[in-house]
């Protein structure tokens, strides 16, 4: 309601709404929902944000008890765990269209098992290439799961994930009352 329409028409899309062209990184501080976001997240953009000016901060992304979380867009790629040093070798790998297998959580764009996978192919693999792999198949659920990639050069790898949920029970967020079982991945 506050758009200032003639200025619109007259001076043209103002700066802040043009289109961006290189990646954007975003780092969840949103500590009302969970106070790891804060803590962490909120941290970690107040000691970067000035030099880095592709980073900005969000709201939320999931995965609260690994904050400090990050996305980057246009890839929609997650990583988790991340402090400045890391931060650092995140967007040295981006910038040369790799990923920054560490802190790699997957891509947003896929359900987590196929997250999974797609990790543990990387790292067996060694394929740290930002386009290496592209899902062929996922066929399953988010507790079993057959999940096949391809690398450009046509070579497949297919993994078997299951989900298995833990003895041990840890406390899942910075807020939360009660310790949760934990689950894990098998391949």
């Amino acid at each position: 309601l506050t758009f200032d329409f003639p200025q619109f028409i007259e001076n043209g899309v103002p700066k802040e709404f043009q289109s961006v062209t290189a990646p954007l990184f975003f780092i969840c501080t949103n500590g009302q929902h969970d106070p790891c976001c804060a803590k962490y997240g909120a941290t970690l953009f107040n000691e970067v944000h000035d030099l880095y000016p592709q980073i900005w901060q969000t709201n939320h992304l999931g995965g609260d008890r690994f904050a400090a979380n990050m996305l980057c867009l246009p890839d929609g790629i997650y990583y988790r765990r991340v402090d400045k040093l890391s931060l650092e070798a995140i967007l040295k790998a981006h910038g040369s269209h790799q990923l920054y297998l560490p802190n790699f959580a997957g891509h947003s764009v896929y359900p987590r098992e196929v997250q999974v996978a797609e990790y543990f192919i990387r790292q067996q693999s060694k394929l740290y290439e930002l386009f290496a792999l592209q899902l062929l198949q996922s066929t399953g659920s988010e507790d079993e799961a057959a999940v096949t990639f391809i690398e450009s050069n046509k070579r497949e790898h297919h993994v078997h994930v299951r989900k298995q949920i833990e003895e041990q029970s840890a406390y899942l967020s910075c807020h939360a009352d009660t310790a949760n079982r934990l689950h894990k991945y098998l391949l």
